[in-house]
């Protein structure tokens, strides 16, 4: 297995940034599914901002065999 481990957050920080983090976990995905090997994205969610909906209640794991997706939240302590 392959683990990725990538960091982001939901605050608006540079253009479309929750966009893009959803398109890096579907093109991830999209590779497991074309070539058949187990991967596990690690997103790590630092100091996440109180007014916005963390990580996890965004993101959903595209359902695709050998894939997964955990968040790790970093509180701001």
């Amino acid at each position: 297995m392959l683990s990725v481990v990538a960091a982001s957050r939901n605050d608006g920080h540079g253009l479309h940034a929750l966009e893009r983090t959803r398109v890096f976990i579907a093109g991830l995905a999209d590779q497991v599914a074309r070539f058949g090997r187990d991967l596990e994205v690690v997103l790590v969610e630092w100091n996440p901002p109180p007014d916005r909906p963390g990580l996890v209640e965004v993101l959903e794991p595209p359902a695709v065999d050998g894939f997964s997706l955990r968040v790790i939240t970093v509180p701001p302590e």
